[in-house]
């Protein structure tokens, strides 16, 4: 019995969905499952300046020799909520919460950088 093309694309279409769904729900429990830890590194001008814990919410004006900006850690996320900067590219960095992962704003010579118990993401690229 031959199956028409109608058949086989709707089999098409249920393979995909299932695949999609199946990827959304494994998205999901890595996201839900990854611990909450780590610090919050903040370095000014390559030199450490504090470290805040990563679960305790914040907020943090920093201050340096050229300008300031607001360190946000809330819901075990970091992120530079404002900035007098003129590009404000680490406001755009969006939220960081996993280690390793930072934010730079090159005008004022600042990082925020995450580190200690907070697990390393999975990469682009892998071996």
């Amino acid at each position: 019995m031959k199956k028409t093309l109608s058949e086989k694309l709707k089999n098409d279409i249920l393979l995909i969905s299932v695949l999609l769904a199946v990827s959304l729900i494994l998205l999901a429990a890595v996201k839900l499952l990854s611990p909450a830890g780590g610090t919050v590194l903040v370095r000014i001008n390559g030199e450490r300046s504090e470290s805040l814990p990563l679960g305790t919410d914040c907020e943090k004006l920093i201050e340096t020799a050229e300008g300031s900006n607001l360190l946000v850690i809330k819901d075990g996320k970091a992120s530079i909520e404002d900035a007098d900067c003129p590009d404000r590219i680490c406001v755009h960095a969006g939220e960081i919460s996993r280690k390793g992962e930072s934010i730079t704003c090159l005008p004022h010579k600042l990082t925020v950088t995450i580190e200690g118990e907070a697990p390393a993401g999975f990469d682009a690229v892998s071996n």
